[in-house]
């Protein structure tokens, strides 16, 4: 799906469809925030699965396009190309408390990742690589979305967010035009509509994300 698609839809139930009360560029970036709101509650939204060469050391990063890191599946040798023995999720105060000098240790498989939340572009793995090593993994971490530029450029989000999209959108829209109150009301509906499409049990808190101003 392309941003013009919804655009297109957008407009329509706005009754703007010659974009007079908001610009091409204002819908663009509507739709860049939407897709970063939902990428922020909902990671899971943008992944991607790729295979990594992994650095000297224990220490380890995603890639630069990279929000946090979501998972580290699998060995896969050291040319990338040798699908070997999956790779388990461990406790670092674990491993830190009862093997203080684990960073030290290298081997030729990795058997565990290490993640803290408050560090989720970076994590750690064990035995760590040697110097001269060369090894892969597979991993699975969340993109950032990119900023939307222009109406032929393709959602990063997929298809399934398309709702939410547009219920941002409007949400957006109507909290630009809230001088009148029947407008402030839609607004908060379309968010509340925005808040259920991304997660049905997700509550988000309604805010105008410093958009309420009159036109």
């Amino acid at each position: 799906m392309i941003a013009a698609d919804i655009i297109v839809r957008a407009a329509r139930l706005l009754m703007d469809e010659q974009f007079e009360v908001f610009s091409i560029g204002e819908y663009l970036t509507y739709i860049s925030d939407a897709q970063r709101t939902i990428h922020k509650h909902r990671p899971d939204a943008n992944s991607v699965n790729m295979v990594m060469r992994l650095i000297p050391g224990a220490k380890q990063s995603i890639p630069t396009d990279g929000y946090r890191l979501l998972r580290v599946t699998r060995n896969m040798g050291a040319d990338g190309n040798t699908m070997g023995s999956a790779i388990i999720e461990a406790s670092k105060a674990t491993f830190d408390a009862e093997l203080p000098h684990w960073p030290t240790i290298t081997d030729s498989r990795i058997q565990h990742f290490l993640f803290d939340d408050i560090d989720p572009k970076s994590f750690y793995v064990y035995p760590a690589i040697a110097q001269d090593a060369s090894h892969y993994v597979e991993l699975i971490y969340s993109k950032t979305p990119m900023e939307i530029g222009s109406t032929r450029q393709s959602l990063e989000l997929p298809d399934e967010y398309a709702n939410a999209i547009l219920n941002w959108v409007l949400y957006r829209c109507y909290t630009k035009e809230s001088v009148a109150a029947q407008n402030l009301q839609k607004a908060q509906s379309y968010y509340q509509l925005f808040a259920q499409e991304v997660n049905g049990s997700l509550q988000i808190e309604w805010a105008t994300s410093g958009e309420q101003k009159t036109s």
